[in-house]
C-alpha cells in the first residue's frame, strides 16, 4: 500500500510521490481500499475554473472514496452560486461515499449553511463520530477545533472511539494537526490533516515548524502514522512559494 501525492508545480505541471503505508489488521477483510483524500479545499467549487478542474480531474474516485479533510469553504456562500457548488460535489460521488470533516475556516463561511450545502452535495460529515467503510475500516472524523474555541463542544478522541471495533484499523481525519500524541494513545493506525499549508509564503513555513511538530509530510509517532497535507487551495492571496498545491491518492493494504 502507499500514499500517493498529486502535486501541482509553478508550470501547471502535475507530479506524482508515493510514501508507503502499512495497516497491521489481523481480522480485517484483507484487500485494497483506495482512498483520496483532498485536503485544504478552502471554496474550490465556488472559485475560479481551475478549482472545477481541480474537482474533475483529481477527486473522482470510480473503486473507492473520498476523503475531504477540513477548510471545503472559505468565504459566505454565495446563494446564486448554490446550485453550481451542489452540482460539482455531486460529481464526486465515489461507491465507498465521500467524507468529510469541518475545518476552520468552514465556520467562517457559516457552519450551518456550509453543512447544508455539502450535505445536498451527497458528502457525508463527520463530526465527532465515526463510520464502517467496506466493513473494512473504522474512518473517524473530529470537529474542528474552532468548535472548542466558540465553547461548541467536541468530544475527546477516546470519548469518539469507545463504541468501535478496534479489530478494524482506525483512520482518523482531524483538520489541525495539533496533539498528535492523542492519536498515538488511542491506538489510531493513520492520522489525516491539512490546515497548515505548510506556511504557504517563506518565511512563514520556518515559523509553522516550530508550532507545529509537523506541518506537511509524513512522521511515525510509535504505531501512529501521521500524515499532513499541504493542502490543495491558499488563504488569502492565490500564491505559494515554498509548497505545491496536492491532493493525496491513498491505496491502502491491510497485512499481519
Amino acid at each position: 500500500g502507499g500514499v500517493h501525492v498529486t502535486r501541482e508545480d509553478r508550470r501547471g505541471v502535475t507530479e506524482q510521490r508515493e510514501r508507503r503505508v502499512a495497516l497491521h489488521a489481523v481480522e480485517a477483510l484483507r484487500r485494497g481500499v483506495r482512498e483520496r483524500q483532498a485536503q485544504d479545499a478552502e471554496s474550490p467549487f465556488a472559485g475560479p475554473d481551475r478549482h472545477g478542474a481541480f474537482v474533475h480531474h483529481d477527486l473522482v474516485s470510480r473503486h473507492g472514496g473520498g476523503d475531504i479533510a477540513g477548510d471545503v469553504f472559505d468565504e459566505d456562500i454565495d446563494d446564486k452560486q448554490r446550485p453550481a457548488i451542489i452540482g460539482l460535489l455531486k460529481e464526486l460521488a465515489c461507491p465507498m461515499g465521500v467524507y468529510a470533516i469541518t475545518g476552520n475556516h468552514d465556520y467562517y463561511s457559516g457552519l450551518a449553511k456550509a453543512l447544508a450545502v455539502l450535505g445536498e452535495g451527497g458528502v457525508i460529515v463527520l463530526q465527532d463520530s465515526s463510520v464502517v467503510i467496506n466493513k473494512a475500516f473504522n474512518l473517524i472524523g473530529r470537529k474542528d477545533l474552532t468548535a472548542k474555541r466558540l465553547e461548541e463542544g467536541r468530544k475527546s478522541l477516546k470519548e469518539i472511539m469507545e463504541p468501535i471495533d478496534r479489530n478494524l484499523p482506525c483512520i482518523l481525519m482531524d483538520h489541525q494537526p495539533f496533539h498528535l500524541e492523542e492519536a498515538e494513545a488511542n491506538g489510531v493506525d493513520v492520522q489525516f490533516s491539512g490546515h497548515t499549508h505548510h506556511g504557504q509564503f517563506f518565511p512563514m513555513n520556518l515559523l509553522y515548524r516550530w508550532i507545529y511538530e509537523t506541518s506537511w509530510g509524513r512522521i511515525q509517532k510509535g504505531k501512529t502514522q501521521i500524515v499532513v497535507s499541504c493542502g490543495a487551495g491558499t488563504w488569502g492571496p492565490p500564491v505559494r512559494t515554498n509548497s505545491p498545491s496536492e491532493v493525496l491518492k491513498i491505496r491502502m493494504k491491510f497485512v499481519e
